[in-house]
């Protein structure tokens, strides 16, 4: 009965880990997109850097689930390290964009 009832609590505990760590990475992802509209909207290219700095420390947190061999982690991890190679691209092309953020001559 103790080694099952140590068994679960051990179970509820691996998920709540879990839980944290999903919640953590939905939260960054958050930010990651509020700094992409920023970027796109307003031409502010230290926002892309924002957004980019935030998918390498996602990078960096999904690098352990990844090694542990955990298929979706390590399929995110991917995703975003191409998503934080192409960052740089896009903030070049970026400068050739409208933008409407407002000018000096609007009242």
């Amino acid at each position: 009965m103790t080694l099952f009832s140590w068994a679960d609590l051990r179970f509820v505990e691996q998920q709540i880990n879990a839980a944290r760590l999903i919640d953590g990475l939905r939260e960054q992802t958050q930010e990651m997109r509020r700094h992409e509209k920023n970027a796109l909207l307003y031409h502010q290219a230290d926002q892309l850097l924002a957004a980019q700095r935030l998918a390498l420390s996602q990078i960096e947190t999904l690098a352990g689930l990844s090694q542990a061999g955990d298929d979706a982690a390590n399929d995110l991890r991917l995703d975003l390290q191409t998503y934080a190679a192409l960052v740089p691209g896009l903030s070049s092309t970026m400068a050739a964009a409208p933008s409407i953020a407002p000018s000096a001559a609007d009242p």
